[in-house]
C-alpha cells in the first residue's frame, strides 16, 4: 500500500467504525481501520482541499476544495461516484443532512449550493449574501440551513422551498461561524468579539454575548444544549447560559489567544488550549475552578480531543508532537515526539488527530511526512499503555504485535518481509515444500550461471531474476535485494 506523499493535515472516523478518510494538500484516502490497508487514492483535485467530511447514513465521503468542485467518494471502493460543480471560486465548507441525502456547500462566490446526493443535481442555488460565505450547517432536523458570511450575516434558509426565512443582521465584524443547538430551536453565531443567540423560529436575536475584546475564535454548546463555550484571543474562555445570556464563568489563566475548547463526554469538564502558550487547562464546569494545568509541549498546541470515555485528553502541535493525559491526575502518560510539521498552509482543514471506538480507546494520527499511524491505550485505573497497532510508512504497512510462529506454506522472501515489517517468530517449512524449494533454488542458479557469461552470480545485479507475488513457492525466485520492502 502507499501513504500519503504530503503532510496529513486531517482525519475521520466513519460513523460505521470501520473506516478512516485521511487528507493532505489535494489528497484524500481510505483506510481499513482493522487492517490499516489503503483502499484508494484520489487525487481528482487540482488544487488543496478545504472540507471533509463522513456521511453519517451513507457509505460516504464528500470533499471539497480550492479547485471549485465538490467530489463524492464511495468509501467502501474509493471510487468517486461524483463530482459536483457550480461554484465559482473557493468551495469553503460542506455539511450532509442528518438524513444523508442532500449536501450542502459554501463558497467564495457569495451562494449556498444544495445537491441531491443521489443524482448530484443542484436542487437550489441560494442567493442573497453580498460577500463570501464562510460556514453553512444543516439543522438537526434537516429542514433548514444556517449560512454566514463576511457580509455580517447569517441566513435561515427553508430547504424544502429554497425561501430565507430569516436575515439575522447585527455582526459587525464578519460572521466567521455559525452552529446550531442540539435542539435545534437556537443557532449562535460569532464574529470580532460577540456571540449572537437567535431564535430559529421568529428570527429574534434573543442575546448578545459580549465580554470578550478580541476576536472569538471558537464556539461550542454543550450536549445538552443549555450553555455554550466561547474562547477569545483576549486569553479567557467563557460559559455562558442560553436561557439567559448571563456568563456563568469566566476562566482566566492562560497567557496568550486561546484557540481550542471541547467539552467533556461527562459533561463536568471543559478543556481550553492556547497555540501560543503551549498549555491546555481542564476547568470545573460547576465550580469554575481550574482542576490541572497541563504543560509540557515545546511546541504550539494546534488541536485537542477528548477520548470517547471521558477519561483521556489528547493534545497535538503542528510539528508531530502529541500528548496523551490522565483527566483525573492530570499525568502526561505518553508523549510522540514525530519530526516534522502535521500543519500545511491550508489552516482550514488541519486535525490530524481522531480518537475512535467509544468502547476501546483507540486513535489515530496524521504526520507532516504522509504517513499515519493508529495507536491503543489499555491499561487500568492510573496505569496506561499506549502501543501501536497499525502504521503506514513511506508506502509500506507495518503492523505491531503480529507473530507467525509455526505458520506454514510462507516462502522465504514472504518470511522476510513479514519480519521487517514487524512479525515475530519463526514459520515453519513442511518437508514437501522445502525439498521443492532447494530443487528450484538450484534450478535458477545453474540458469543464472549459464547466461551470466562471467559474472559474479553471488553478487547482486541489476539483471537478477525479479520476484513473482504469484504461483507457486518453487515458481518465485529470490531477488538479490529482496530484504528491501517492495511497496505495492
Amino acid at each position: 500500500m502507499t501513504g500519503h506523499a504530503e503532510a496529513v493535515i486531517k482525519v475521520l472516523y466513519s460513523p460505521k467504525g470501520d473506516g478512516i478518510a485521511s487528507a493532505s494538500n489535494d489528497t484524500v484516502r481510505l483506510w481499513n481501520v482493522r487492517t490499516g490497508s489503503s483502499r484508494k487514492v484520489s487525487s481528482h483535485h487540482s488544487r488543496p482541499l478545504m472540507g471533509l467530511k463522513y456521511s453519517s447514513k451513507r457509505n460516504q465521503v464528500v470533499s471539497c476544495s480550492q479547485d471549485s468542485t465538490i467530489r463524492l467518494w464511495n468509501a467502501e471502493t474509493g471510487v468517486c461516484c461524483r463530482t459536483l460543480t457550480g461554484h465559482d471560486g473557493y468551495v469553503w465548507n460542506i455539511s450532509y443532512s442528518p438524513q444523508g441525502d442532500h449536501l450542502v456547500s459554501c463558497g467564495e462566490d457569495t451562494t449556498v449550493h444544495l445537491w441531491d446526493v443521489e443524482s448530484g443535481t443542484c436542487l437550489h442555488n441560494f442567493t442573497g449574501h453580498t460577500g463570501s460565505v464562510i460556514d453553512v450547517t444543516f439543522s438537526p432536523q434537516g429542514d433548514q440551513i444556517a449560512s454566514s458570511s463576511v457580509d455580517n450575516d447569517v441566513r435561515l434558509w427553508n430547504v424544502n422551498t429554497s425561501e430565507c426565512q430569516h436575515v439575522l443582521s447585527g455582526h459587525s465584524n464578519g460572521a466567521w461561524v455559525v452552529i446550531y443547538s442540539p435542539q435545534g430551536n437556537q443557532v449562535a453565531s460569532a464574529d470580532g468579539g460577540t456571540v449572537r443567540l437567535w431564535d430559529v423560529q421568529t428570527g429574534a436575536c434573543e442575546h448578545i454575548l459580549t465580554g470578550h475584546s478580541d476576536r472569538v475564535q471558537r464556539i461550542i454548546y454543550s450536549a445538552k444544549g443549555n450553555q455554550i463555550a466561547s474562547v477569545c484571543s483576549d486569553t479567557t474562555v467563557r460559559l455562558w447560559d442560553v436561557r439567559t445570556g448571563v456568563c456563568s464563568h469566566i476562566f482566566i489563566g492562560h497567557q496568550r489567544d486561546v484557540t481550542r475548547v471541547e467539552y467533556s463526554p461527562r459533561g463536568d469538564q471543559v478543556a481550553s488550549a492556547s497555540y501560543n502558550d503551549k498549555t491546555v487547562r481542564l476547568w470545573d464546569i460547576e465550580s469554575g475552578e481550574c482542576r490541572h494545568t497541563l504543560t509540557g509541549h515545546k511546541m504550539e498546541i494546534y488541536a485537542i480531543a477528548y477520548s470517547p470515555s471521558g477519561k483521556h485528553i489528547a493534545s497535538w502541535s503542528d510539528t508531530g508532537e502529541g500528548k496523551l493525559w490522565d483527566v483525573e491526575t492530570g499525568d502526561c502518560y505518553w508523549n510522540l515526539n514525530h519530526g516534522g510539521p502535521t500543519q500545511s498552509a491550508n489552516n482550514y482543514l488541519s486535525h490530524p488527530f481522531v480518537w475512535m471506538s467509544p468502547d476501546v480507546d483507540t486513535f489515530i494520527t496524521g504526520y507532516g511526512d504522509g504517513s499515519l499511524k493508529a495507536w491503543k491505550v489499555t491499561g487500568e485505573g492510573d496505569q496506561h499503555r499506549v502501543h501501536m497497532h497499525w502504521r503506514s510508512i513511506n508506502g509500506r504497512l507495518t503492523v505491531e504485535d503480529a507473530c507467525v510462529q509455526d505458520v506454514q506454506g510462507l516462502n522465504d522472501f514472504n518470511k522476510r518481509l513479514l519480519k521487517q515489517r514487524g512479525a515475530t517468530g519463526e514459520p515453519r517449512l513442511r518437508l514437501r515444500e522445502a525439498s521443492k524449494k532447494v530443487m528450484s533454488m538450484v534450478s535458477v542458479v545453474s540458469k543464472f550461471r549459464s547466461s551470466s557469461s562471467g559474472m559474479d552470480a553471488s553478487s547482486p545485479s541489476s539483471t537478477s531474476p525479479g520476484i513473482a507475488f504469484t504461483g507457486h513457492p518453487e515458481q518465485q525466485t529470490e531477488q538479490a535485494t529482496g530484504a528491501e520492502a517492495v511497496e505495492n
